[in-house]
């Protein structure tokens, strides 16, 4: 187990019987009113998530996607990772570092008040 990982987390990870998760992701139409997640600027609707057991079976499923839906994109995720994502928006991680365009867009309106 990564020792990055917030041990409150640790309990969720035991003897889980799938490991993966994979998304299958669709481009946004103009009809979608959302969008799950954007990937270099394209913007992604999940299309379908299958949980798989181990790293193989994750990546034959991902390997499906691509061979049966080209304009499809993927992503795969530990259950770990997922973890981490879901913690993180309840801020349940420790902040790290603020990127620099947060830190200017501070001072931008910092400056305009």
């Amino acid at each position: 187990m990564n020792k990055s990982v917030n041990p409150k987390l640790t309990p969720v990870l035991k003897d889980q019987e799938n490991a993966y998760v994979v998304a299958e992701l669709r481009p946004c139409t103009d009809q979608d009113e959302y969008t799950d997640l954007v990937i270099d600027n394209e913007h992604y609707a999940i299309h379908r998530l299958d949980a798989c057991k181990d790293s193989e079976t994750a990546m034959y499923t991902a390997i499906d996607i691509e061979r049966t839906e080209p304009n499809h994109k993927h992503i795969t995720l530990h259950l770990e990772s997922l973890m981490k994502l879901i913690h993180g928006i309840h801020g349940e991680y420790e902040p790290q570092p603020q990127r620099e365009v947060f830190r200017l867009l501070e001072q931008a309106k910092e400056q305009g008040s």
